[in-house]
């Protein structure tokens, strides 16, 4: 998956960010609810499969906080890994 420099969610426009992983205290990616920004390590070392979930699990994140559904954390890990899982071996890819 190409991550692009912004997405539509829930009708807004949210920018993706990329910053070294050293820079976020370590974090693979984190979605502020204050800028409405979502945020993901860029680090060359950072698996692409690594940055796929996460843009995923942000995404999650977004949702979650919106509509106020209070998924505890491990849910939203769970639910992208998943999600990455069934629309990568399905090929799925939507226009």
């Amino acid at each position: 998956m190409i991550i692009p420099k912004q997405l539509k969610i829930g009708g807004r426009i949210v920018k993706i960010n990329r910053k070294l992983s050293s820079d976020m205290q370590g974090d693979l990616g984190f979605y502020s609810d204050w800028t409405g920004q979502i945020t993901i390590a860029n680090d060359l070392d950072v698996d692409p499969t690594q940055q796929n979930v996460t843009i995923i699990h942000e995404v999650i994140e977004f949702l979650d906080k919106k509509h106020q559904y209070k998924l505890e954390h491990d849910i939203i890990q769970s639910l992208s890994e998943n999600l990455y899982q069934v629309l990568k071996d399905n090929k799925l890819v939507f226009k």
